[in-house]
């Protein structure tokens, strides 16, 4: 199976993201996201995605959403490590 195919069969709140590319582009970061501070994937997801979530509701412009939740996530683990 391809890496856009696993990012796609993956368990997550569809009606967050545009499409199924959006959906595959915020996998990528939530993989990336897990990889570096050694947490479980849907882990990492749930934080996601309710932070997105949040930040989406709240966005007039929502072009780097992905920027800025990610930030936001790793900041929390970073946060968590400490």
């Amino acid at each position: 199976m391809g890496e856009s195919e696993r990012y796609a069969t993956e368990s997550t709140r569809s009606y967050l993201y545009a499409d199924a590319n959006g959906r595959n582009e915020h996998l990528a970061e939530i993989h990336a996201i897990a990889e570096k501070v050694g947490r479980p994937v849907s882990e990492v997801t749930e934080c996601y995605e309710e932070t997105y979530g949040h930040m989406r509701a709240t966005a007039a412009v929502t072009n780097f959403l992905v920027v800025l939740a990610s930030k936001k996530v790793r900041e929390h683990y970073r946060i968590l490590t400490r």
